[in-house]
């Protein structure tokens, strides 16, 4: 989202600071004109000053082929820069980003004015969807822990299902669980576990291919 909104990761995202140089006004009308829909994955992990960055950024990359407002950006009618389709994708209960409270899900209470601003605009959708069905899992087990975690006011897992769940930890005493892994898929969202595993997992998986790493 920082680059397709001319930003890096340490730009400042105060709205005075969101106006265009002229080279960064020509870029991101380039990639903004000809836009016919926006998708936003993984909104429970967006930040609300970011989303309104993105909000004002379309706006100013679209006015001139638009003529928009620029004042009324946070407008349902005219908010992302009257892309014809917004939509934002995701699952609630995912990780939200670190601190919490910068989360579109969290209280607003003291946060800034662009948090204020990126949060009102997220429930201006005009429809909400929200799926029910898991796709990606078989176990019944799973599923059933699964379901139990998106019930309204929780509910207890059984003995048996906690103790499945606690099986699945990897601790000093049980790492024999990894071995035959070297080839799946891993993700964390602590960048320090990641860029270890990285090295560590590619060594294991070229040792058990008996191939050359580099």
């Amino acid at each position: 989202m920082h680059s397709a909104n001319e930003l890096m990761a340490t730009s400042s995202l105060r709205t005075v600071h969101l106006r265009l140089k002229p080279s960064e006004k020509a870029a991101l009308q380039q990639i903004t004109e000809p836009l016919g829909a926006l998708l936003l994955d993984e909104f429970s992990q967006m930040q609300g000053q970011l989303a309104h960055a993105d909000a004002l950024r379309k706006t100013y990359g679209r006015q001139r082929a638009y003529n928009l407002d620029v004042a009324k950006y946070a407008e349902p009618q005219q908010t992302f820069g009257c892309i014809p389709h917004v939509a934002f994708f995701g699952d609630e209960i995912q990780l939200p980003p670190v601190p919490f409270e910068h989360s579109l899900l969290a209280p607003i209470e003291g946060t800034s004015d662009e948090h204020k601003v990126g949060v009102s605009i997220f429930p201006g959708m005009t429809y909400v969807y929200r799926l029910t069905r898991a796709m990606r899992f078989a176990d019944p087990m799973l599923l059933r822990i699964l379901d139990k975690m998106r019930t309204e006011g929780g509910v207890k897992l059984t003995a048996t299902d906690w103790q499945a769940l606690m099986n699945t930890a990897v601790t000093e005493t049980n790492t024999g669980v990894l071995d035959g892994c070297e080839d799946f898929y891993q993700s964390c969202y602590t960048w320090s576990v990641v860029d270890m595993a990285y090295a560590i997992r590619s060594m294991e998986s070229a040792k058990a291919k008996k191939a050359t790493l580099f």
